[in-house]
Order: structure tokens, then C-alpha cells, then sequence
């Protein structure tokens, strides 16, 4: 979260209970939202390493080998 969103006492909605989901919970309740599982998730502690370790680098090898590669980001 950025500095005005923890100044303002911001909810962090969504959690990262392990590398392959995101759970986003309800401000007012903490109850469970919505669950989503994903091939991988980075969550907000993530470093530019790590996330390029395990999504870019084998991509990027396997397109110097010849083959198409696509990596879809978002955040």
C-alpha cells in the first residue's frame, strides 16, 4: 500500500495464502469474498527478482530456443 492509502488507514483486501491464490476478503467483516487460483501470484512483498526467477527467465530461455512466449501481468 502507498503512504496516502496507510495514512488513511486502508484496508488490504486481498491476501496470498500461498503462490498459486488470491483471496479477497470484505473490509467490514474480514469474511471471504472471492477466491481466485492462478498458474502463479506475486504478492505485495514480492521482489523484481523473484517474480522475474519464475515467470520471466524460462520464458525468455524458451524464446531464445525458437518457441513464441507471452506473459500476461497485471498490478
Amino acid at each position: 500500500m502507498n503512504e496516502k492509502e496507510l495514512l488513511r488507514l486502508e484496508y488490504a483486501c486481498a491476501t496470498f495464502p500461498d503462490p498459486y491464490t488470491v483471496v479477497l476478503k470484505s473490509e467490514e467483516d474480514d469474511t471471504l469474498k472471492c477466491q481466485f487460483t492462478f498458474d502463479r501470484v506475486f504478492g505485495i512483498n514480492s521482489e523484481q527478482k523473484e517474480v522475474y526467477e519464475q515467470a520471466a527467465k524460462p520464458l525468455v530461455k524458451s524464446v531464445i530456443e525458437g518457441f513464441n512466449g507471452t506473459i500476461f501481468a497485471y498490478g
